[in-house]
Parts: C-alpha cells; structure tokens; sequence
C-alpha cells in the first residue's frame, strides 16, 4: 500500500469554528477542492465586504485601556 488517498484538505471558517470537520479531497478531486475553496472564499468576501474597517491598531497601554473602557460601556465586552 502506497500514500494516503487524500490528497487536499479545505479548513473552512466553519471548521476553524468547531461547527464541522475539515474537508477531504482524493487524488483526482482537485477541480472540486478548488471549487469548493472558491466558493469558500467568495461568501467569506461578500460577509465581510459589508463590515466597517478595522480600527487603528493600538500604539499605547493607554488607549487599550481607552477603547477597552468604551466596550465594556457599550456591552461589548
């Protein structure tokens, strides 16, 4: 017996999530792990193309504190 016939494995957002288990491709399925990572990764583009920019990254204790003290007012935290 030679290698593993599995030959991809796509980890979606829902398996880095723990909601499903990572997806395996035998040799020969390599048009349908490419379709499967593009579609992936175009839904992933339409969910976060309607969120707002990150913030700034923080450059102080300070200002951790500052935006910390603003979510936890908020309820975020």
């Amino acid at each position: 017996m030679t290698g593993s016939p599995t030959k991809h494995i796509l980890i979606t957002e829902a398996v880095a999530q723990l909601k499903s288990p990572p997806l395996y491709f035998a040799r020969g399925q390599a048009q349908a792990f490419n379709d499967t990572f593009t579609q992936e990764e175009e839904e992933w583009q339409r969910r976060i193309s309607g969120k707002k920019p990150a913030e700034e990254p923080i450059q102080s204790f300070e200002e951790y504190r500052r935006r910390g003290s603003v979510s936890a007012a908020g309820g975020f935290m």
